[in-house]
């Protein structure tokens, strides 16, 4: 070969030696590795057993201290099988078994968890003095989506870790919580979120893509089945469209058709009764209407007879008062109606009224009763008791005022008889006197205060001219000062009549409320009247206009009562306040 290691040309003794001396090598080197291949795999097999002896070895005595803690610990709980495990483990003969299962098996794992919990204290403190470990990409990743870092501080530790900024943000993606499927529906429903966050909200959630289109149809809700149901009694949808929304929510045409039977209320078990009482309906169609409610159907047989109300406690006690009906039926009807039998006695005994005073002292100035008699019927009136000897002293008539003066002008009775009488009367002397004067007098002077009182109402009417009421006083025989006198009476008298007149139709306007307080003031004045007298009337005025209120009449009331516009208890006393008793209050409320 040359220096640069070419081989040279031919020609020399070594081309011709060198390849037949190669074979000769190779076949002499072949030979010989059959030779020694058994020799050769005994010594590799015996190196390699004598390792292994020597690694089992060392590993059961640097595990056996802890692996004999283990057993020892062993309280009979562990498992027989496990326990074989370990001490074969742990002797150091079964090497093999020592190497894997004190190296690579469960109980490395278990070992490992001792060594941890020993070196903790000690290992703790020296990684606190001088701590380097980052937080995970994961981790950054999920405090950058709940803002408890930035979105760059936690793309900053991902990539320290060696995660580029496309692998953190898919961590970050992944770290976003999206809604809930149902939850994103219902702020779409409510036009919080667009359609597109919510294929969002929807792909988020791990959905897969088929059923993408099902959900986004789910955003708009159908009708309840007790929806449906209501909505065809009430003729708002077909019955069609009613099976439709049924199977829509996942039921049977004859589910549905249970959810009707079962919407919807009957009437009232009051206005079912009223109905079969007046014929409107069958007892069948009764029990059906009690069986559509919520009463059970063990209590339809009293419901029906409760049909029928009994007659008033009032009614049945005035009846028996009457003698309409016996003592015995009354008791039994009373008693029907709550009424403590003690009471009934007492009850029939209080019914009826009494003849009145009058009639009852006419009776006795008869001698048809006696005056225990009439101190009764006082008693059983509304009378006080401590009146009733004053009440029946009245018994006495007294002539009246009129035929005293009568009496005195035919001579029937002397002139200081007739004053006495007149005294007691409650009239003043003076006036007695003028009472019993009068009767002499009467003849002449009663005509011409007809002539006079004829002429002075001509007069007001403006019927006669005031001339015409001169002569007319003139005649009666009135002297020209008396005469003066009548005619100004009659003046006052016609404006008196005349402002009472329109002073009626103010006050009538007024009170009705057709003209308002400032308008009537307005024609009070118009008419002269000192303001005085002005205030004192539109005073009264105003207490009667504010009196002046409509108010509903019984059928009015009646009819309220029925639409539950006005509960029984205020129609109750409604009816009170229009002078009916209680008893006949309930009466008319019961028979609406």
């Amino acid at each position: 070969m040359t220096k640069h290691g070419t081989i040279r040309d031919s020609g020399s003794i070594g081309d011709k030696v060198l390849p037949k001396l190669t074979h000769a090598v190779r076949d002499v080197m072949i030979a010989t590795k059959k030779a020694m291949l058994p020799w050769e795999h005994h010594l590799r097999v015996k190196a390699t057993q004598d390792i292994i002896d020597r690694i089992g070895l060392e590993v059961a005595d640097h595990y056996g201290p802890l692996v004999d803690k283990i057993l020892e610990a062993d309280d009979g709980t562990l498992d027989p099988a496990v326990r074989t495990f370990l001490e074969d483990s742990r002797s150091g003969e079964h090497q093999l078994k020592a190497v894997t299962g004190l190296l690579m098996g469960s109980v490395q794992s278990a070992i490992g968890l001792i060594l941890s919990n020993e070196l903790a204290p000690l290992v703790y403190p020296v990684v606190a003095a001088n701590p380097h470990l980052a937080v995970d990409p994961q981790s950054a990743a999920n405090a950058a989506a709940q803002r408890i870092t930035s979105y760059g501080e936690g793309e900053t530790a991902a990539a320290q870790q060696g995660y580029g900024p496309g692998q953190f943000g898919v961590l970050y993606s992944l770290a976003n919580q999206y809604p809930p499927i149902a939850d994103a529906l219902e702020m779409y429903r409510r036009k919080k979120i667009t359609l597109e966050s919510l294929i969002i909200c929807i792909e988020r959630n791990a959905t897969p893509k088929e059923f993408i289109l099902p959900y986004q149809a789910l955003a708009n809700n159908e009708l309840s089945l007790a929806d449906a149901a209501l909505a065809y009694l009430r003729s708002d949808i077909t019955l069609a469209e009613a099976r439709a929304i049924a199977e829509a929510n996942g039921y049977t045409h004859e589910q549905l058709d249970i959810f009707i039977g079962n919407t919807g209320e009957p009437l009232g078990l009051e206005q079912l009764l009223e109905g079969l009482r007046r014929g409107f309906i069958s007892e069948a169609t009764t029990e059906r209407g009690i069986k559509q409610s919520r009463i059970r159907n063990e209590w339809i047989p009293l419901a029906l007879k409760l049909r029928y109300a009994p007659m008033s406690v009032a009614d049945a006690v005035n009846a028996v008062v009457q003698n309409h009906l016996s003592d015995a039926e009354a008791a039994r009807i009373s008693k029907e109606n709550g009424l403590d039998p003690s009471a009934y006695p007492i009850l029939r005994e209080t019914a009826g009224e009494p003849l009145s005073r009058t009639e009852m002292e006419q009776l006795y100035n008869r001698g048809l009763v006696t005056k225990a008699d009439v101190t009764q019927a006082l008693r059983e009136s509304r009378l006080k008791n401590k009146y009733l000897t004053d009440a029946f002293d009245l018994h006495v008539r007294l002539l009246e005022p009129r035929i005293l003066s009568s009496a005195v002008e035919f001579g029937a009775i002397t002139h200081d008889e007739a004053v006495k009488r007149a005294l007691e009367h409650g009239f003043s002397r003076a006036d007695a006197e003028i009472l019993v004067n009068s009767g002499s007098n009467r003849k002449l002077h009663t005509r011409h205060q007809q002539i006079v009182a004829a002429a002075e109402t001509l007069y007001a009417d403006n019927i006669i001219s005031e001339a015409e009421l001169r002569d007319a006083a003139k005649s009666a025989g009135f002297q020209a000062t008396e005469t003066d006198v009548i005619v100004k009476v009659a003046e006052y008298r016609r404006q008196a009549k005349w402002i009472t007149t329109v002073l009626s139709v103010i006050r009538s306007k007024y009170v009705a409320h057709h003209i308002d307080e400032t308008t009537a003031t307005h024609y009070v004045d118009s008419l002269g009247l000192p303001a005085s007298n002005r205030d004192e009337l539109l005073a009264i005025w105003a207490m009667e206009r504010a009196a002046n209120t409509a108010q509903l009449t019984v059928a009015e009331i009646l009819k309220a009562t029925k639409k539950t516009t006005i509960t029984p208890e205020n129609a109750l006393a409604r009816l009170q306040a229009k002078g009916y008793s209680t008893d006949d209050a309930i009466i008319l409320l019961e028979d609406i």
